[in-house]
């Protein structure tokens, strides 16, 4: 994990999916960010913000 949510999953199949590790509402999530290496962790990361920002959106317009 990079300190922020973001892990590679590996499957037993030797798959490797980024995933984002989050709460919401109080509530552990899991968001599917795609699979490495077509998505580099780079564009992880950016996926990663986007939806915190998504999400902060949500939470602030919910208020």
């Amino acid at each position: 994990m990079d300190g922020f949510g973001l892990f590679l999953l590996i499957t037993p199949t030797n798959g490797k999916l980024w995933r984002f590790d989050y709460r919401f509402d109080s509530k552990r999530k899991m968001l599917a960010l795609g699979a490495y290496p077509s998505v580099t962790l780079a564009e992880a990361r950016q996926r990663r913000e986007d939806a915190k920002n998504f999400w902060r959106m949500v939470s602030t317009q919910e208020r």
